[in-house]
């Protein structure tokens, strides 16, 4: 039986599209098609936004598609009035995260199941190098307000690069910038994340973090906010957490509020300095921690629980 992913646009999500095919045997769909050639089963991955409702619709009366499988992400509390479709939807609606889950279920959605993203491609434990990294878009939750100047100022003085797009203000502060603009290739991500040795993720806000997961296959230490959906999956023994204030604060965007969570800054930054002074032998230790972690969530380990949810299950 033909299987058909479907993307909507953002690099991350055709990442997960083309992994998913890899696994389950699919041809990925970019662009325009016509949904009365479809047949099989059809899984659309993305955020429940405008694009997903628009791809849904137009297969939604395809009688030659057996089964659609809704895989959809989501940062915050959705707006009932622009995810209200997703209540009837003929098929499955599966998320990567109970955070997720639990988000569309306070608006009235049921959710089948949650199956968490996965990774392709791992690395080898590192020696240690005080080489930090960080892969974003500039929104305001990859880069929050209070972001201090004592942070911008400690970073001005230590090897810290990141990917980026070019409209991000606060570039110039780091060590090195490699603007993508979604014209990199996966290839260039991985070269990236070999030429660091911690990740930090200075997001407040995720609904599951893919590159959290892609930095530890290449076994580099990652040093992240104690966001819900990272506890959900990081063991404290495999991550360098800082903490989270009680603050939160909610973004108007699209579909959804994006939720924040406040983190302490002074915590981030002894964290950084924690992993400039830590020695080699117990960076050793937490790169391998990294990459069998990271193994748990290979693509075949993840992505073939579609299964039963495709052909006659």
């Amino acid at each position: 039986m033909m299987l058909y992913i479907l993307p909507t646009n953002p690099f991350s999500i055709i990442k997960v599209s083309d992994d998913i095919a890899t696994v389950l045997g699919g041809k990925v769909i970019k662009g325009f098609f016509n949904p009365h050639k479809l047949e099989g089963d059809v899984i659309i991955v993305g955020n429940p936004d405008a694009h997903a409702r628009l791809l849904y619709d137009s297969i939604k009366d395809n009688n030659k598609i057996k089964n659609i499988v809704m895989y959809l992400v989501c940062e915050g509390i959705l707006d009932i009035n622009q995810v209200s479709w997703l209540r009837n939807i003929k098929g499955y609606l599966i998320t990567p995260s109970n955070y997720v889950k639990e988000k569309f279920e306070h608006a009235g959605i049921d959710v089948t199941d949650v199956i968490p993203h996965g990774v392709s491609i791992f690395g080898s434990v590192k020696d240690k190098e005080n080489i930090f990294g960080y892969v974003s878009g500039y929104q305001k939750r990859k880069y929050p307000d209070y972001l201090n100047p004592q942070f911008y100022s400690f970073i001005r003085n230590i090897d810290f690069r990141i990917i980026t797009t070019s409209n991000n203000p606060y570039a110039r502060y780091f060590y090195k910038t490699i603007y993508g603009d979604y014209k990199l290739g996966y290839d260039d991500i991985i070269r990236f994340y070999n030429s660091i040795n911690f990740y930090v993720n200075l997001s407040d806000s995720e609904g599951f973090g893919l590159t959290v997961l892609e930095a530890m296959a290449m076994g580099n230490v990652v040093i992240l906010p104690s966001l819900p959906v990272f506890r959900e999956f990081y063991e404290y023994y495999t991550v360098m957490y800082f903490s989270i204030t009680n603050k939160r604060y909610y973004e108007p965007f699209s579909f959804e509020h994006i939720e924040h969570f406040e983190y302490d800054v002074n915590d981030l930054l002894n964290k950084m300095l924690e992993a400039l002074n830590m020695d080699d032998s117990e960076y050793k230790k937490m790169s391998k921690y990294s990459i069998e972690f990271a193994k748990n969530y290979s693509i075949t380990n993840t992505y073939t629980k579609f299964s039963k949810y495709l052909g006659s299950g």
